[in-house]
């Protein structure tokens, strides 16, 4: 019986995952994805040895690679890809049912399941080669058939999904309780919390909104209002704020309620009328209940922003790694994968269990080292700091006995987008993706991330930088600033005039002076800024101690970005408008 490997992928990932209109379509989609692959490892021959994923990771990849040992590889190979395909069209069948009185499902819905997933397998005996010479030959014929793109073609004519925009819409809900134009004659009117009105739904979009198969999509997924508010959330404990926002949701149905009804610009006639279909809402009561809460949010300090973060980041040159190249040449590699793929899967589930316990946003998928969430602003560079610093301590260090140059570690680039809550997921999805790009593209050890900021009004600014710089740890230099900024111990303004006179500068692109004038100005500018007045019980001695040593690291954090990114003028700007806009109080609900 000859040992083979098998490399078995179930895409598209992309958008099947990023075509969301919400955070659980975004949710279901990855989940669905990873439930799909799991039930393909569940089904492969008893005596299969899994490479890749850690057999415990919780979200998985959309792909793995085993040893099989069987005469019939083909037939394997092909069972398991009709074990997807059917696992996939049984969940949408059961969305389905669940949610249409109707159980007669129509042709289109099943023909719109079946030309859903793209699943892709190689199989290569590896009896007459090593295991290398078998796992670089295999990514190399997966990555010839994913250049051949087959495709059915389907003939539809009418209405897009609202989400997809590929397919027929087969489900809508009205905004009047006529049919939308264009919707073909038996689409499925279907008035539901879970779909809003006016919009329409292709059986794939369907079944990621309905899907409840996979006992992970029972978590609670947050909406991007909750995780922009999530820091004020988590401090209401006292019996008066705990009663006061009670008292706020229950002024509305649970199943309709959302966190966006914390800001006051929802409470209308028109947004409730859209979210809540025929609920007889008393907007004044919600109004004085919402003043309330908010003098509550006033007494105690808490500011309710209307921005988050979304987070990607994947492993750098994973490829090298996993070819060998970067090994020493008597490295087995077969014990290298299997040792990568441990700690990969371990950080992934850290990774996860960290967020949920913190309660700091929510994880898409967590698949080794790639990752994609959402989290708090208050919390994002704490938390990205913390999983890079996890990464090294799980992954790299512990692998370096495999590396040929014991300088190299294994790293990960990141795209970080800054957005409003009501910017469309599809924007800020493609803006993240292309972040995670370009932040590998600064040099070649890459061990980067870029910075983008999405304004409500639609200006974009994006820095991209190292995660350091010598011994500057760069997200601790950004993190110091803004909770210096954000807690009022400076104000902004140093950073405005700082911006202004060096753009006025710029226009000449002389770098030496802006160098020069930045390292004089800092000081100045910073000192003028200090806000904080002397208390009641500080003597003159120790207000001065205090103003000193704030205004001294404030220099010192400050001349730490001039060190990182000063070489690169407009970075520098956009890092420094960034910073401004986040301490700003218009960001702010309250």
């Amino acid at each position: 019986m000859s040992e083979s490997m098998l490399l078995f992928s179930i895409g598209p990932v992309q958008s099947f995952i990023e075509q969301a209109r919400k955070t659980y379509d975004l949710f279901s989609g990855s989940s669905i994805l990873s439930y799909l692959i799991d039930l393909a490892i569940r089904n492969l021959p008893k005596d299969a040895k899994l490479i890749f994923p850690y057999k415990e990771l919780e979200s998985k990849p959309n792909r793995f690679i085993a040893i099989i040992n069987t005469q019939s590889n083909f037939n394997v190979a092909k069972r398991i890809e009709q074990i997807v395909r059917v696992g996939f069209k049984d969940m949408a069948i059961k969305a389905y049912k669940a949610n249409i009185r109707n159980n007669n499902i129509p042709d289109a819905f099943i023909k719109q399941i079946d030309n859903m997933l793209e699943i892709n397998w190689v199989i290569l005996s590896c009896e007459k080669a090593s295991y290398k010479s078998c796992y670089n030959e295999i990514e190399r014929l997966m990555g010839s058939i994913k250049n051949i793109r087959y495709f059915n073609q389907v003939n539809e004519k009418g209405r897009k999904c609202s989400i997809c925009g590929e397919r027929n819409a087969l489900f809508y809900n009205s905004k009047d309780g006529h049919k939308p134009l264009y919707i073909q004659d038996d689409a499925i009117y279907l008035e539901n919390s879970y779909i809003d009105k006016g919009e329409g739904l292709c059986a794939v979009c369907f079944t990621k909104r309905f899907n409840k198969i996979n006992p992970g999509l029972n978590e609670n997924f947050y909406s991007l209002a909750h995780i922009a508010l999530i820091n004020v959330l988590n401090k209401i404990h006292d019996e008066t704020g705990i009663r006061l926002i009670t008292k706020y949701r229950g002024n509305f149905p649970s199943q309709y309620y959302d966190d966006e009804l914390l800001y006051k610009e929802n409470i209308n006639k028109a947004y409730l009328d859209k979210n809540m279909p025929r609920i007889n809402i008393d907007i004044e009561k919600v109004k004085n209940d919402l003043y309330e809460l908010y003098k509550y949010f006033k007494d105690n300090n808490y500011k309710l922003n209307r921005y988050y973060a979304a987070i990607q980041f994947d492993g750098d040159s994973m490829g090298k790694w996993l070819s060998g190249i970067k090994l020493n040449t008597e490295i087995d590699l077969r014990d290298f994968h299997n040792d990568l793929t441990m700690r990969l899967g371990t950080f992934a589930n850290y990774a996860k269990k960290y967020l949920k316990e913190k309660d700091y946003g929510n994880i898409v998928y967590a698949g080794g080292e790639d990752f994609l969430g959402f989290l708090n602003i208050e919390y994002l560079f704490e938390t990205l700091n913390e999983y890079r610093a996890t990464f090294d301590k799980i992954v790299s260090q512990p692998l370096k006995k495999y590396f040929k140059n014991k300088e190299d570690n294994i790293t990960f680039s990141a795209g970080i987008v800054i957005s409003h809550y009501k910017t469309p997921l599809n924007i800020v999805l493609r803006t993240l993706r292309n972040a995670e790009k370009e932040a590998k593209c600064i040099d070649d050890e890459k061990n980067a991330f870029e910075l983008v900021l999405l304004k409500h009004s639609g200006e974009i600014n994006k820095t991209r930088l190292k995660w350091n710089y010598d011994e500057i740890n760069i997200m601790n230099v950004i993190n110091y600033i803004s909770e210096e900024l954000r807690n009022k111990v400076f104000s902004n303004t140093f950073i405005r005039v700082l911006y202004n006179e060096i753009n006025a500068l710029n226009n000449g692109k002389q770098l030496k002076p802006i160098k020069c004038l930045t390292e004089i100005e800092i000081d100045r500018l910073v000192t003028r800024s200090y806000l904080i007045n002397k208390s009641v019980n500080e003597t003159d001695e120790e207000y001065r101690e205090k103003k000193k040593n704030a205004i001294k690291n404030m220099v010192d954090n400050m001349l730490e970005i001039n060190t990182a990114c000063i070489d690169d003028i407009e970075n520098y700007l956009s890092l420094l408008n960034i910073l401004m806009f986040l301490s700003k109080e218009e960001n702010y609900a309250n």
